[in-house]
């Protein structure tokens, strides 16, 4: 985990899932995959938008021109905890 989701995932917990330092608020969510190379549990935080009942994760590195690690991983393992401060999910991946 890079020292920027650490402290991201760190204030999430802290705060019932608001995260202010980085302008999320309460929209983040926290994904736990396995890594699709090394078998290594990850935890990623991503940005997400309520969506019908369900949720809509942006897979973003930053604007990097590349995808973040866990969408790689969704290839291997189409379902993946994903974590709201109210609650945890089992989402499958589109």
């Amino acid at each position: 985990m890079s020292v920027f989701d650490d402290v991201v995932s760190k204030e999430f917990r802290l705060n019932n899932g608001r995260v202010g330092s980085a302008g999320f608020g309460s929209s983040l969510v926290l994904i736990h995959s396995t890594d699709a190379r090394t078998g290594e549990s990850r935890v990623s935080p991503a940005m997400s938008i309520e969506d019908d009942g369900g949720w809509l994760v942006i897979a973003s590195a930053a604007g990097a021109p590349k995808n973040p690690g866990w969408y790689f991983n969704l290839s291997q393992h189409r379902r993946l905890p994903i974590f709201r401060f109210e609650h945890r999910e089992a989402s499958p991946a589109l």
